[in-house]
């Protein structure tokens, strides 16, 4: 981007200007600006102020000193009330170029952005005022330009501000649409996972259950050790009680039979 080197003119009437007008307070006001005492200077061109008030050298010069002192909010309003004041095209024509100048260096040391682009406008209409008044005034034209390349190149940064928020927003709101995505596939591999668990669950519980079924109860047309045994034992105590019986049964017919025969 190419520098633009910027110098700004500051308009100051000399003794020859309004010499027939000037009040004592004001040419010591001169004085002491000249020595760069702009303090004093703006104390002695406001107190010409105070015996007339619509004295223009004083209005604009004390205009310059309040810029001197970098206090460039309030020169600026001395300027545009010289400007608005005046019919003089010569006055008007140095008042709005001081005005535009005063704008310019707001827009320099403002910090709040709409603030800072309002001076820069500010600064480029009070410039093309006072080519309205005096259209061959170099010094304005070089001021004005500058002013108007500021402004492209503020424009060209505000576009570009705007094209980074953009793309910054884009590129976050396709990162929070990954990490949904990803947060949803993580969930259903999750729900998949605990499906499985439990149908695993569920099937080596009926395994367990049928596992523990067969080793209770015995199988059908089988029957173990210890139960042979008691068959057995059952069987012979059986056969033991009809023995038993047979032999009385014996018995008694035997006795039966040995009886004496008549």
């Amino acid at each position: 981007m190419n520098k633009v080197i910027f110098v700004i003119l500051i308009f100051f009437f000399s003794s020859s200007v309004f010499a027939q007008h000037q009040s004592k307070l004001v040419r010591i006001g001169n004085k002491k600006y000249e020595k760069e005492n702009y303090v004093d200077a703006e104390v002695n061109y406001k107190k010409a102020l105070e015996k007339e008030h619509d004295k223009p050298q004083a209005i604009f010069n004390l205009g310059n000193s309040l810029f001197k002192q970098k206090r460039y909010e309030e020169a600026a309003k001395k300027f545009e009330m010289l400007a608005n004041l005046t019919d003089d095209k010569n006055i008007k024509t140095k008042a709005y170029h001081n005005l535009g100048n005063s704008n310019l260096q707001q827009f320099k040391i403002e910090k709040d952005p709409k603030k800072k682009s309002k001076e820069l406008d500010n600064a480029i209409e009070a410039y093309k005022n006072a080519l309205k008044t005096n259209p061959s005034d170099k010094e304005t034209k070089y001021n004005l330009s500058y002013a108007q390349k500021l402004k492209q190149q503020q424009q060209k940064q505000q576009q570009k501000n705007k094209k980074d928020k953009k793309d910054k927003k884009d590129k976050k709101d396709k990162k929070n649409e990954e990490n949904k995505d990803k947060q949803k596939q993580e969930q259903e591999k999750k729900k998949q996972e605990n499906k499985e668990k439990q149908n695993q669950e569920q099937q080596d519980k009926k395994e367990q259950e049928k596992k523990e079924g067969k080793q209770s109860k015995p199988q059908e047309g089988k029957i173990d050790k210890e139960q042979a045994e008691k068959l057995l034992k059952a069987l012979r105590n059986e056969e033991k009680k009809v023995q038993k019986k047979m032999m009385e049964k014996k018995q008694k017919a035997t006795r039966t039979k040995i009886e004496k025969e008549w």
